[in-house]
């Protein structure tokens, strides 16, 4: 029998992502071992996501860090993840993650001694439809005002069928994706509205 470790579910954004017009948006190289804009004020880790963090993140930029665990450096063999947002009865909205690598080049003579780049490519993009399915009427994590999403489907030519496994029931039960971590230390997801009014997700890692 083979055993899978499972971390417990986060929200990614501590509010719902309203990104539209058609883009994402540019996503430029970071540099630095631990990029400025990974941290909160206060917090000495890399923020991963909304759980804890004191930023509005409608509109930021939001980064699920691999080492985010109990087991300090332990890093996932996959990621799921259950869209919801909010909106009407098969509104739809998409979901691009990108898969950061950190580069380092080792420079014995500069101060630091290293020097760190942070590139990205795309891991995949999904297109997800929200159902009649919502939250627990009074929580604070998805809630009544939210709607699960039972139609979850990969963009054209936006994702490798082996990195990759997905539940799309399409009978206003949510939906969930099991996707391969590709070995990174960071994913990032990136939400754009298409008739749905705001995006979001629930995810957790697989050890």
């Amino acid at each position: 029998m083979i055993y899978t470790k499972a971390g417990p579910w986060k929200k990614a954004r501590k509010q719902n992502a309203t990104d539209g017009g058609g883009s994402y948006g540019a996503r430029p190289a970071l540099l630095g071992k631990y990029p400025s804009l990974l941290f909160d004020a206060g917090n000495p880790r890399p923020h991963t996501a909304g759980d804890g963090d004191d930023v509005a993140q409608a509109t930021a930029r939001c980064f699920l860090w691999a080492n985010d665990s109990d087991d300090g450096d332990t890093y996932p063999n996959a990621i799921q993840w259950m869209p919801f947002g909010a909106g009407s009865d098969t509104n739809t909205f998409l979901v691009r993650w990108l898969a950061w690598n950190g580069t380092i080049t080792k420079a014995a003579s500069t101060s630091p001694p290293e020097t760190w780049e942070w590139d990205w490519f795309k891991h995949s993009e999904w297109t997800c439809t929200l159902t009649t399915a919502t939250g627990a009427s009074g929580g604070s994590i998805v809630g009544s005002g939210n709607r699960f999403c039972d139609t979850i489907a990969i963009v054209t030519n936006a994702g490798d069928t082996d990195t990759y496994s997905v539940l799309s029931p399409q009978d206003d039960t949510p939906g969930m994706v099991t996707m391969d971590f590709l070995g990174v230390p960071m994913l990032e997801p990136q939400f754009q509205v298409v008739s749905a009014t705001s995006g979001n997700l629930l995810y957790r890692f697989l050890y």
